[in-house]
C-alpha cells in the first residue's frame, strides 16, 4: 500500500512533469540576468508586457520594480500560478495581472513585449500563433534558447559564462 505522504508529493509533481515533458521545466530565469533581461527589452512607457509561462515570476516583478510597466503573467501550472498570487500578495504589487491559462487559449494582440523560456524543440509552436496575433514591431525575448523562425534583432552573450538572451521583432 501507498504512503500517504508519497500520494502527495506525486500529486505536487505531477504538474511539474507535465510541463517538463510538454513545452518547458520549471527552471526560473537566472537572478543575476534581471537587469540585463531589462536593458535589452528597451522599454518604452506603457509598453504592455506578457511573460508566458517561466516559473516564479521573478523578471516580471523586477521589471515592475524598475519600471512600473503593466505585465500579464501567464502560466499553465495551477501550483507555480498559486504561489505566485501568494508571493504577489506579499510584496503588495498591483500592476501584475496573473493568469492561469493554457498561452495557446490566450489572445496575445495587445503585447508589445513578450518574455519566453521554453525549450527550443517547443518554441516552433508559438511561431504560428505569433505571427497570426502580434501586431508588427512586437518584441519577443527569448531566454537561452533560439527561435530561428523569427526575425533576430539581437542576441546578447557579453561573456561566456553568462547565458544568451534573444530579441526578436514580428
Amino acid at each position: 500500500m501507498l504512503n500517504f505522504r508519497l500520494i502527495i508529493t506525486l500529486l505536487l509533481l505531477l504538474p511539474f512533469a507535465i510541463g517538463a515533458i510538454s513545452i518547458a521545466p520549471w527552471i526560473p530565469t537566472r537572478q543575476c540576468d534581471y537587469k540585463r533581461i531589462l536593458d535589452i527589452m528597451k522599454l518604452k512607457w506603457r509598453e504592455k508586457i506578457y511573460e508566458i509561462w517561466c516559473g516564479s515570476w521573478g523578471i516580471s516583478f523586477y521589471i515592475w520594480e524598475n519600471i512600473k510597466n503593466k505585465i500579464i503573467w501567464i502560466e499553465i501550472n495551477f501550483f507555480l500560478y498559486i504561489f505566485c498570487r501568494v508571493k504577489n500578495i506579499l510584496k503588495k504589487q498591483n500592476n501584475i495581472t496573473f493568469i492561469n491559462k493554457n498561452i495557446f487559449k490566450y489572445n496575445l494582440s495587445d503585447a508589445d513585449i513578450i518574455y519566453l523560456y521554453w525549450l527550443p524543440q517547443n518554441n516552433y509552436k508559438l511561431v504560428e500563433k505569433f505571427q497570426k496575433e502580434l501586431k508588427k514591431w512586437t518584441r519577443i525575448i527569448s531566454y537561452v534558447f533560439e527561435i530561428p523562425e523569427l526575425k533576430l534583432i539581437e542576441q546578447n552573450k557579453p561573456t561566456k559564462k553568462d547565458l544568451s538572451i534573444f530579441v526578436y521583432e514580428i
